[in-house]
Formats: structure tokens, C-alpha cells, sequence
């Protein structure tokens, strides 16, 4: 029988035969170096009960963080912090060898090249597919090809948990896989059978990866599927997917204390949001946060084949399905999430605030919760209903709801929402009596803005208006309202783990939307005594926008925006200067102004810092420095 070295002499697959290549034939260079690593590269099959006895590779361990569970099965691994850490803390820094970009970013030059060799059988393949199905394919070759060509990919991949028997039981998912699985090996069958020597090694059964039927495929694709996750940009856009072994350690939880920052393409860092305790366990957010305990704990099975159990889950209200007293905003005792799906018309168990003792029998808590049924129903239909007028629609929507909790299970129905909150859009012609409807929620106060199914409406309302021109003052006051409900009402109260005092954009749509406003002023032929957009604040309307748009825009740290941002400053105070005010402006009256225009009653402002209550009752602080304001 032929030796490895010996079938490498005979078919010109040596390093010095490969390597003589290069500067003559470059193409066939990077053919043949894959078809090297196809004959030679160990291939490490999954047990199919996850009951790996593999010790984990570990490169990730020193003085400040280590992987525990070393000797452990996949998925009871994770990582800790070895000492306290204080939040702000750069953890871990991350290269991803192996993601997809939405647009063109550059790759490690062996992906390149081995992509541009199979690219004639991947993209017969390809064409078939929707842009998901297309990302994860090129996500799972590029694993692929490094686990193939690195050294350190190539013993990390094993580190990882591939729920194959839980893949296997999920009817859709296995089916997903299988096709992805068919198209990739197709690819590479397609390669080999191009190239004499493929074809050659390929009849001779010695390329190693086609072994047990594709089974280490099957693997990788599994393994894709429980491991990837998306990279953001500095504005927190959705770069594309990626998989990093090492990042793949780091467990979920729905109150993390670390999160994903981007410096660029090919870089991110984990870093502490809040600190962390000596033998706590590093850990991050696998879903969208803000969600309802059931959602989030759908998300979290139906994806990566876990419950959680972290402090959120187990607390015995959930701050994002709750009733608040419309008087103080404390939380009274109302039916959980599932108990709605089974009852929707429950109100509340209590009938006495305990803080402030306003008396809850009121008529806006029943017509509050019909509006919260009728949102939950858009969210599961978005039919537009064509044929009804707004009163007529909204009665119709309100008895399909009815009527799905009478012929579905609480778990049916939370899958139909999590599968519309993934592709929710308010039909226009119904976006005004969603306005109307929200506008009746935030001066009833009988729920909090980040609660469910408000928190979806409100992010959903400012997606719409964004990058669309202002067309009268109407439409600036209204964008202006719903921008702050979205920032100030649910972004910031949702996060629970100050991921946010991370984000050097987090301010940025705010400014650029009041400076859009102001433009909209100076530029527009407006009446003062009739206008409503200048009736605001005493008359004051465009020096408030001013100080506004000019403290929104100090707080923005991005090193891409800087030079954008300072022009925007200096025309903001040219303006300031040039516009006859009643009086002195101060940041603190400015703002409290803009607040009290979109019914925010969650944020306190003083002299030198806003304070924005979050959904667990905790203050979150902005400082207002001294040149923070004209």
C-alpha cells in the first residue's frame, strides 16, 4: 500500500512541487495546494451524542481570562474572568478568519484564492439561492477552507457543539441542511472531477472529507448553524456573519456583561459592558434583547437548542410584558405573556397601586389592552385589509386575534409572533391609525414604550421615517416625537446591561434629525404666527433644536464621522448666533423642552446630566459638560 508521501511524490503534490508553481501558474497552484489539504488534512468526526472526549485547545487563557469545562462535552464550556474587571475592559480581540460580508471586505488571501478556484461550481450552486441561504453557504466554505489551511481553526473547530441530534429531530432545520450540505459538496465533487489529479485521488477514495457519506459536512454545517453570529458596524448596521471559535466559548445571557464592538471589517472586541466578579462567567446576548421571557426563551430553543436561566428568566414579572400605574409608573401585577395567549381580555390583579395608591379601576387599562391585542394581531398578519376603513379593520384584526388564541396553542402562536417581529412592516395605509393608536398609549400611560408589542410599533414607525424627507412641520414634529420615543422610551430603557454607553453613535440619527429640522426651518417660507413647527417652546423652537442637535452631536465618538460632524457644529452655531432668541437658552430647559414634545416621562435632566429610568427601575446617566452646548 501506497504511503501518504509516497501518493504526494506520485501526483506532484509535494511542497516544492506545489511551491514551483506559484510564479508560473498561480491559478494552479491554489488548485493543487487544495487538493494537497484535501488528501492530507485531518478530519475530526463529531460523535453524534456531543459525548466528545476531545480536551478543549486553548489559546484563549491567561492572566486575566480562562476557559472552564476544559474536559467537558461541547456546549458545558465557557469563559471566566480571573479577577474583578471593571466595565469598559477590552476582554478578548478577534480576527474572524471565516465571515460573509454583505458588501466587498477584504479576506485572508488563502480564502480568496481558494474561492476563485471553486467559483465556477459554487456559483452553479448559488444562483438557486435567497440572499440568507446564499451568506450561509459561502459562510460554511469559508470554514471550511479554514479548517483546512490554518493550524489553530484546525484545532479549535473540535472546541465547538454541533447539536447534530437535536438538527436531525427539527424537521425544517435538517431539511435546510441537507441542502446546503448537497450544494457544497456538489462544489467540491465538481472541483475534483474538473482537475486530473482530483478526479484520480477522488475514485481512489482518499480524499478524507468524503468519508462516512460527507459526514464532517454534515458537521461543519451544523456547527455553522449553532456557532455563527452577525457582525456590526460602528453604527451598529449589520456588517454580514461570521464564526470564530474562540467567540463561539463565550455563553448567552439575557443580562450579558459583555458585547461585540467592530474597530473595522476584519476586527471586534469583546469587551466587559458591566463589571465583572472574579470566576464570573463572560457572556453575551444571542437574541434580541427587550423581548418577553417566552420570545426570548423561543428564540433561544428553536435556534441554539437551550433554555436560559440567567436573572431575567427567573424573575417572577417580566419588565417587557407588564402593566404600569398610569399615575407613578410602578409595575402592578397583571397576567404573564402566556396567560394573555390563552385569555386575551385579562386585565389586572391588582386594583391599588401600593406606591401611590391610585385606584386602577379604569376605563383606559380595558381600552389599553384591546389596543396591545389589536398590535399583537398586525404583528402576526400585516394585512393591510384593503377592503375596511380604520375603524372597521381595527375590529377585524382584533377578532382574528380572538379567534387564534381559540384555535392555537400559547407556543403556536408565540412561534407566528417571532416569525412576523422577523419580518414586520405597518402596511401604509394603516401607518396613521397606528399613530393615533400609540399616540393614545403614550398619554394613557397605562404601559411602559419598551413593553411588548409597543416597543415593536414605536422601532418600526422610526424605521419607516427614516432617510425620508421632511415634508411639512407636521411631518418633523411627528418624526421628531417618535425618534425620542425610540431612543429615550425603548432603546435605552431596554438595555439592561449598559451595552449602549458603548455605542459612539447612539445620539447620531437624533442630531441628524434635528439638524435636518433645522435645515427644514431656514429653508422653508414659514408664517410664525401660524406655523406649529415655530410655535413650539415659547417661540423658541429653533434655538432649542440648536442647543439640542449641538449636545447630540458632541456625544457622537466615531472616528468616521468627525470631520462631518464638526462642519455640522459650526453651521449649527452660525445659525444659533444669527437667530433672534427671547432669551438665553440653557442645554438642561432645552432638553427637558424636547422631552416633554414626546411625552417622556422616564428621563429627569438637571444641570449637568440627563437621567433615563431603565425597564428595571435603574437610572442611567448622561453627563452634559460645559462645551456640550453653545
Amino acid at each position: 500500500m501506497s504511503t501518504q508521501t509516497d501518493i504526494l511524490i506520485t501526483y506532484q503534490l509535494t511542497s516544492n512541487s506545489i511551491e514551483s508553481l506559484k510564479s508560473v501558474d498561480e491559478s494552479e497552484y491554489w488548485k493543487r495546494k487544495l487538493i494537497e489539504l484535501l488528501l492530507t488534512r485531518s478530519i475530526h468526526i463529531f460523535p453524534n451524542d456531543e459525548n466528545s472526549t476531545q480536551i478543549v485547545y486553548d489559546q484563549i487563557s491567561n492572566n486575566r481570562i480562562s476557559i472552564f469545562g476544559q474536559k467537558d462535552h461541547p456546549g458545558k464550556r465557557g469563559i471566566l474572568s480571573k479577577s474583578y474587571t471593571i466595565s469598559g475592559s477590552v476582554l478578548l480581540t478577534i480576527n474572524p478568519l471565516a465571515a460573509y460580508y454583505h458588501d466587498r471586505a477584504k479576506q485572508p488571501e488563502f480564502i480568496v484564492k481558494f474561492e476563485k478556484v471553486l467559483q465556477p461550481y459554487i456559483t452553479t450552486y448559488t444562483k438557486t439561492l435567497n440572499q440568507y441561504e446564499k451568506g450561509l453557504t459561502y459562510l460554511i466554505i469559508r470554514v471550511f477552507l479554514a479548517y483546512l489551511y490554518d493550524d489553530e481553526f484546525h484545532k479549535k473547530i473540535p472546541n465547538l457543539c454541533t447539536h447534530q441530534k437535536e438538527i436531525r429531530f427539527d424537521i425544517g432545520k435538517r431539511h435546510f441542511s441537507d441542502k446546503l450540505k448537497l450544494g457544497i459538496v456538489s462544489s467540491i465533487k465538481d472541483f475534483l472531477i474538473g482537475h486530473e489529479i482530483g478526479l484520480t485521488l477522488f475514485k481512489k477514495n482518499l480524499i478524507k472529507v468524503s468519508k462516512k457519506n460527507w459526514k464532517f459536512i454534515d458537521d461543519l454545517v451544523a456547527i455553522v448553524f449553532i456557532n455563527y453570529f452577525t457582525l456590526f458596524n460602528y453604527q451598529r448596521q449589520e456588517l454580514g456573519i461570521a464564526l470564530d471559535p474562540d467567540f463561539a466559548l463565550i455563553n448567552h445571557s439575557c443580562i450579558p456583561n459583555c458585547c461585540q464592538i467592530t474597530n473595522d471589517c476584519n476586527e471586534f472586541q469583546i469587551v466587559s459592558t458591566l463589571p465583572i466578579n472574579n470566576g464570573e462567567e463572560l457572556t453575551v446576548t444571542y437574541v434580541s434583547l427587550g423581548m418577553p421571557r417566552e420570545i426570548r426563551q423561543f428564540e433561544l430553543f428553536s435556534q441554539f437548542y437551550f433554555r436560559c436561566s440567567c436573572s431575567l428568566c427567573v424573575l417572577d414579572y417580566d419588565p417587557f410584558f407588564c402593566i404600569q400605574c398610569n399615575k407613578c409608573g410602578n409595575k402592578v401585577k397583571s397576567p404573564s405573556f402566556k396567560l394573555i395567549l390563552t385569555s386575551p381580555n385579562l386585565i389586572m390583579r391588582q386594583h391599588l397601586c401600593t406606591i401611590c395608591l391610585n385606584n386602577l379601576n379604569q376605563s383606559i387599562y380595558p381600552k389599553n389592552i384591546k389596543i396591545r391585542n389589536f398590535f399583537m394581531s398586525l404583528v402576526i398578519f400585516s394585512s393591510n385589509g384593503l377592503s375596511f376603513n380604520d375603524q372597521d379593520y381595527y375590529r377585524y384584526l382584533s377578532k382574528e386575534f380572538v379567534s387564534y388564541i381559540e384555535r392555537f396553542t400559547s407556543q403556536e402562536l408565540i412561534r407566528m409572533l417571532v416569525d412576523g417581529i422577523h419580518q414586520f412592516e405597518i402596511p401604509e395605509i394603516r401607518t396613521n391609525l397606528v399613530k393615533e393608536l400609540m399616540d393614545v398609549v403614550i398619554q394613557d400611560k397605562a404601559f411602559p414604550m419598551y413593553s411588548f408589542p409597543f416597543s415593536i410599533i414605536i422601532r418600526e414607525l422610526d424605521l419607516a421615517d427614516s432617510g425620508r424627507r421632511i415634508k411639512s412641520s407636521k411631518d418633523a414634529i411627528d418624526r421628531l416625537r417618535i425618534k425620542q420615543q425610540r431612543l429615550f422610551g425603548v432603546d435605552i430603557p431596554s438595555d439592561l446591561s449598559s451595552m449602549l454607553a458603548f455605542d459612539n453613535c447612539l445620539f447620531l440619527d437624533m442630531a441628524d434629525l434635528l439638524f435636518d429640522i433645522i435645515r427644514f426651518i431656514i429653508n422653508s417660507d414659514l408664517n410664525p404666527q401660524t406655523d406649529s413647527i415655530l410655535g413650539l417652546f415659547n417661540g423658541n423652537s429653533l434655538g432649542v433644536f440648536c442647543q439640542c442637535a449641538f449636545y447630540f452631536y458632541k456625544q457622537v465618538k466615531s472616528i468616521f464621522s468627525e470631520e462631518e460632524i464638526e462642519d455640522k457644529l459650526i453651521e449649527i452655531m452660525e445659525i444659533y448666533d444669527s437667530w433672534v432668541l427671547n432669551h438665553k437658552l440653557t442645554l438642561s430647559e432645552c432638553l427637558k423642552a424636547l422631552f416633554e414634545l414626546a411625552n417622556l416621562n422616564n428621563i429627569v435632566v438637571s444641570d449637568n446630566k440627563m437621567s433615563v429610568k431603565n425597564a428595571m427601575g435603574d437610572i442611567v446617566d448622561f453627563r452634559m459638560d460645559r462645551d456640550d452646548f453653545i
